[in-house]
């Protein structure tokens, strides 16, 4: 099982951001399309940090009314810890349950290639074991 068989069935595209955006414009984007954390990347697509609601939040607490015209480049949580398509989404969750984080970008050589999310590794660990289930079952029945 990996991280790469989660997308098969999931979309890889993620909204991003530039570092030099406003708070207030990724604000806005993050509120329109309902999520709770975005990825800033150069042009190249190379992961620069990640900025959550909860970096937002802190940033009201530290900066109040200087907030919206803050650049994300000011307040994203740098160098956040990424995973490979390579790498097992039980081993992914530990760290994502351990770290107490929701989404890990998904990177090849620095490179964004995806976002995932506790939510999509559980539904897809949830399936597998559903199908072995099932398939178990019809494994064991004898037809002759």
């Amino acid at each position: 099982m990996r991280v790469a068989d989660i997308f098969l069935t999931k979309s890889a595209d993620v909204l991003t951001v530039y570092p030099e955006n406003t708070i207030a414009q990724v604000a806005r984007v993050m509120a329109d399309y309902r999520i709770g954390l975005i990825v800033a990347c150069t042009e190249g697509g190379r992961v620069v940090g990640v900025l959550s609601e909860r970096d937002i939040v802190r940033a009201v607490a530290d900066y109040g009314a200087q907030v919206p015209e803050l650049l994300v480049d000011h307040i994203l949580t740098r160098d956040p810890i990424t995973c490979t398509m390579e790498d097992d989404p039980k081993d992914v969750l530990r760290i994502m349950n351990e770290k107490g984080f929701r989404h890990m970008p998904v990177v090849e050589h620095g490179t964004l290639k995806g976002l995932l999310s506790i939510k999509d590794v559980l539904k897809f660990m949830l399936e597998e074991a559903t199908y072995q289930e099932k398939s178990s079952v019809w494994s064991q029945i004898d037809f002759i």
